[in-house]
């Protein structure tokens, strides 16, 4: 019982401080689309 509390802890936490560091480093390497004002139909 006290393994799964630890491994929900534990991806709960490396979660929270991946995601800001991924989505960083995806913005730097430009791997994300940033959208514009035209609209493509």
């Amino acid at each position: 019982m006290y393994s799964l509390i630890f491994l929900a802890f534990t991806s709960f936490t490396l979660s929270l401080l991946l995601t800001p560091l991924v989505r960083n480093l995806s913005l730097r390497l430009g791997l994300v689309d940033l959208p514009d004002d035209y609209r493509k139909v």
